[in-house]
């Protein structure tokens, strides 16, 4: 398995607190980790380091979830990502499942929970995408 210095993840969720805390968690893993708190600030610092996993709130405030995901794929298509939200639909999930998101996860979510989706998606050597942990009940049609 590779080291996991190597691997930089990079956290855009407008929700400080639990930035921060994911954060330090992660390094603390061994992870190199980047923040943003905004989507000009991601896509900005997406530019000039490259990153194997960008863990995102799929509600940021500057645009819609779907159209963040269609244009990190088209600008950085190598890039793996995991959504957040608070919420979420059916609709949007299987949006983001076909373009290709590895995993999508209900806030509010257990540390270990996004760890292990984390570990999975950066250290599985098939490129498939696992079944999300958020389960089926938990979503609602918008």
């Amino acid at each position: 398995m590779a080291s996991l210095t190597k691997k930089r993840i990079l956290l855009a969720d407008p929700d400080m607190p639990f930035r921060v805390a994911l954060a330090r968690t992660l390094k603390f893993k061994g992870y190199l980790v980047d923040q943003a708190a905004s989507v000009q600030q991601m896509l900005h610092l997406l530019s000039k380091v490259p990153v194997s996993l960008v863990v995102i709130d799929i509600r940021m405030p500057e645009t819609d979830g779907i159209s963040l995901i269609r244009q990190l794929r088209q600008k950085f298509p190598d890039t793996h990502i995991i959504i957040l939200s608070a919420g979420a639909n059916v609709e949007t999930t299987i949006e983001a499942v076909k373009l290709g998101v590895k995993d999508y996860l209900l806030k509010p979510i257990a540390t270990g929970d996004i760890l292990t989706a984390i570990d999975m998606v950066l250290h599985t050597r098939s490129n498939f995408t696992r079944q999300p942990v958020a389960s089926q009940s938990h979503l609602r049609a918008s």
